[in-house]
């Protein structure tokens, strides 16, 4: 049976069409590609429209969209010229959508996800309570003023990074919630036009203490006494490595996963690995290990070692102190391998790049003993520089000593200092007079690689899956790769050494082409 009631309700709708009308509706479908919605009007008989267009605040040179969601009641205005014909004004409250009930002088958002913006006209104030990170980036400068205090809390870490960082006023420093705090301070401190005070305690320098020192050579009369002696005492400063460690961890929130909880007792087990040595050699190396571990977890997340313009130290002599790296090292100081064709080629190229092959004779010097590696990086330089390599191989050999531990898998590279001269025939000879040699390598966990077990309970390591109960967990370098990317800690960095002049080296010269 034809329904008439309904053909007259659309005959009624379209006959209301024919002006400008003002109607609401419930939006079944945005695009957000295009800024429209298509919305179910309240009084089409479910009828929903074309896509009209949502009304924005700009739309030219600058842009601004917000998109009601499906499901949510808007008000929509139609030219009269059909259902394609208008445009859609806004959201409204309803009865299944109520107001945030906000006072009338608040101008109030609140997103899905709980997070709120408000600013309070009346109070003057305004508010946001973020759920998740907030960030800002500019290309120019920041600036903030209060003619009041500025507070920055945290209940994790407070972190200022610029390469100079100055503060104008007076200091005052406590701890979090009062009283005493500790300071670390990686460098130097100098005053200038002030005094240093220490009421109620001491300053060490080294193991050598203020109050407790005392002197060689005291006698009476005008002479001097001896320089200040060790107190005997312990000075209960930790390495700064070790110290921002400790500052970082317990910055960490809780709890931790059992990988987690393992990577952070690595320095402790290879503390403990040294103590088992009975070579002082070996002590070493787990010790260096142990460093680096407390250098990677305290730094800032960085998988690239290579940006990392400070390099970790170790001693080449000690490294040398193990007969098979002394081995390696003696067969790659040999002049025909230092020195073979692509050896030689290379270090051409660099002298050419350099602009040290000219028209007069010319000395050159990649080797520069005045460098200070502590302070001022040349890692680069150096990698510039070097002209011949040989990969020093890993061996774990049970127990792992110190070398493996600390080093794994190493180069030595070379390093050239002499003179460059032309030739009658075209060309130049190139003449070294001088090689050092320094230890390359890389602390970051880039691979997929497997190693061994751990266990923070017995505070021991091993290799050996038959070794370990169930205090061992097996680590892999993807789960300091997973800890990097969850808390934005664990920074690569550069390992080398020194660079060590090869004695009793016999002056090489070649000729080259260039």
């Amino acid at each position: 049976m034809f329904d008439f009631a309904a053909l007259e309700r659309r005959v009624a709708a379209l006959e209301a069409n024919r002006g400008a009308s003002l109607r609401f509706g419930t939006v079944t479908g945005v695009d957000a590609a295009n800024g429209s919605a298509r919305v179910q009007l309240e009084d089409g008989d479910g009828m929903v429209s074309a896509p009209l267009r949502v009304l924005q605040r700009r739309s030219l040179k600058d842009k601004a969209q917000c998109l009601p969601d499906i499901g949510e009641p808007v008000a929509c205005l139609f030219a009269g010229q059909g259902m394609e014909a208008g445009v859609v004004l806004g959201a409204h409250y309803s009865t299944q959508t109520p107001a945030p009930d906000q006072t009338a002088t608040h101008d109030y958002t609140v997103y899905e996800d709980g997070t709120e913006v408000w600013y309070d006209r009346k109070g003057h104030k305004l508010i946001a309570k973020v759920k998740g990170d907030a960030e800002v980036e500019t290309e120019g400068q920041i600036t903030a003023r209060a003619k009041k205090s500025i507070r920055l809390q945290s209940s994790q870490c407070l972190v200022l990074r610029a390469p100079d960082i100055r503060l104008e006023g007076n200091l005052s420093h406590q701890g979090y919630s009062g009283g005493k705090a500790d300071s670390i301070l990686n460098g130097s401190c100098k005053i200038y036009g002030g005094d240093v005070h220490v009421p109620d305690g001491d300053v060490t320098a080294g193991t050598i203490s203020v109050r407790r020192h005392s002197h060689t050579g005291v006698e009476s009369g005008p002479d001097n006494s001896g320089p200040p002696q060790d107190s005997g005492g312990d000075s209960g400063s930790a390495s700064f490595g070790q110290a921002l460690f400790e500052t970082v961890c317990a910055q960490l929130p809780e709890p931790l996963q059992p990988q987690e909880n393992i990577l952070l007792c690595l320095p402790e087990i290879a503390e403990a690995e040294a103590e088992k040595r009975l070579l002082d050699m070996d002590k070493k190396g787990w010790r260096n290990l142990r460093d680096m571990f407390h250098r990677w977890f305290a730094g800032r997340a960085n998988p690239d070692a290579e940006s990392n313009p400070h390099g970790f130290f170790v001693d080449m002599d000690w490294a040398l102190s193990y007969a098979r790296i002394r081995s390696v090292y003696r067969n790659f100081i040999m002049d025909d391998v230092l020195f073979h064709e692509k050896a030689r080629n290379t270090l051409a190229a660099i002298l050419h790049k350099d602009g040290f092959l000219g028209t007069t004779r010319m000395a050159f010097d990649y080797t520069d003993p005045q460098l200070h590696p502590e302070s001022v990086t040349p890692w680069q330089e150096w990698k510039h520089g070097y002209f011949q390599r040989i990969t020093v191989p890993g061996s774990y050999i049970l127990p792992v000593d110190g070398i493996s531990a600390c080093l794994g898998q190493f180069d030595f590279r070379a390093l050239a200092a002499g003179h460059t001269e032309p030739l009658n025939t075209g060309g130049h000879r190139i003449v070294v007079e001088k090689v050092g040699v320094f230890i390359w390598d890389s602390f970051n966990f880039n691979k997929e690689d497997e190693l061994g077990y751990w266990s923070c309970e017995q505070k021991d390591f091993t290799l050996v899956s038959s070794f370990a109960d169930e205090t061992y967990i097996q680590i892999y370098n993807t789960h300091f790769a997973t800890f990097r990317e969850k808390y934005g800690l664990g920074e690569d960095f550069i390992v080398l050494s020194h660079v060590k002049n090869v004695d009793h080296m016999l002056r090489f010269s070649y000729d080259t082409d260039l």
